[in-house]
């Protein structure tokens, strides 16, 4: 489209390249070049309408090295990739780049074409061409939709009006999902016949749940929210089960000034408290020892006492031994009938707690 170069010019930050893929829009009238981005904003997919080549040119040398290919329609990669930047260096280094496109030929009789050097390209078989099935890819492959072409007049099941004759319903769906992993796939398979009424959106959403109920596939959707069987494990930030907040203070002491850390295993209990992995900080002064709590533990009550041994306060054990009397616990603010709220794809859905759920 452009005779001349257009620069483009964007500030982006680690894994996201929101900002590239929106200033390459800002010059597509002026380029013919459309910018997609993937889901994960790690990658940017030019798309040339028109079919003319896309020429990346004067690469600036602060440019961070990127890979680059020619994709298919589905995704896939029609090319090898390239190594472009201003970063990289050596022989591979470069500082442009130019990407054609893609023809795609289709008949219904095997082809085969031969080049300049006499090097013989078979035409493949695509199952998907001319099919019942039809699956296309957004732009930048993070997405398909498989669509079923249903012929419910003829993959139902049909008998004659004075029932002498009948015909069974026969048609067969089949759909296999496959993962970053090549031993992991998901598979799902459905007859005409177990799908009442048929039609596209009945197939379609048995599909999906047939597909699903195979492993929790949260991103597997029918048009709707993602269904059942699934499970989600959810956290609640917060202080843990009957934590201490406070303890009392000031306790007197012989031991003379000083700061010291204490953490959990230096803490030692009378019989009888259940308390654990509390940490805490003591200030001497003037024969006053302050504890101030920095990790609570859990599993304390009001009244528990926590022993810090004198040896790690500059004095003798058991001698110095500090002993501290548990004043406020803490625990979580979560009770039974209390209510969840979660956003499922743009829908908030509100679950309610039962006794038993925990933090």
């Amino acid at each position: 489209v452009n005779l001349e170069p257009v620069e483009i010019s964007a500030d982006i930050i680690a894994n996201d390249l929101s900002n590239l893929a929106t200033a390459i829009n800002n010059q597509t009238n002026r380029t013919g070049i459309v910018a997609h981005l993937s889901a994960n904003k790690e990658r940017v997919i030019l798309e040339s309408a028109s079919g003319k080549d896309i020429f990346l040119s004067d690469i600036a040398s602060a440019t961070p090295a990127f890979k680059a290919k020619v994709l298919n329609e589905d995704g896939s990669a029609a090319s090898s990739q390239v190594t472009l930047g201003g970063m990289i260096s050596g022989a591979s280094a470069a500082n442009q780049g130019r990407f054609s496109g893609v023809v795609k030929m289709a008949s219904s009789s095997e082809f085969s074409f031969v080049d300049g050097a006499e090097s013989i390209t078979h035409s493949a078989e695509d199952s998907l061409e001319g099919s019942f099935v039809s699956v296309v890819s957004n732009a930048s492959a993070d997405s398909k939709l498989v669509h079923f072409d249903i012929q419910s007049d003829a993959d139902n099941n049909e008998a004659s009006n004075d029932g002498r004759r009948a015909v069974a319903a026969g048609a067969q769906y089949n759909l296999s999902v496959l993962t970053s992993d090549e031993d992991i796939s998901f598979a799902a398979s459905l007859s005409s016949a177990d799908v009442s009424p048929l039609n596209d959106a009945a197939v379609h959403k048995a599909m999906a749940e047939a597909v699903r109920a195979t492993a929790l596939l949260a991103s597997l959707t029918s048009g709707q929210p993602a269904a059942k069987p699934q499970s989600v494990e959810f956290t609640f930030e917060g202080p843990n089960v009957d934590q201490i907040d406070t303890v009392t203070n000031p306790v007197a002491t012989t031991v003379g000034d000083g700061e010291y850390i204490i953490d959990a295993s230096q803490i030692t209990y009378p019989v009888g408290v259940l308390g654990q992995d509390v940490s805490l900080d003591v200030s001497i002064v003037g024969g006053q020892a302050t504890a101030t709590i920095t990790s609570g533990g859990s599993g304390y009550t009001v009244g528990d006492q926590l022993v810090v041994p004198g040896n790690f306060l500059g004095g003798t054990s058991p001698a110095d031994d500090l002993t501290l009397t548990v004043s406020n616990i803490l625990s979580p603010n979560v009770q039974a009938g209390d209510t969840l709220a979660i956003d499922v794809a743009g829908s908030m859905v509100n679950v309610s707690l039962a006794i038993g759920m925990t933090p």
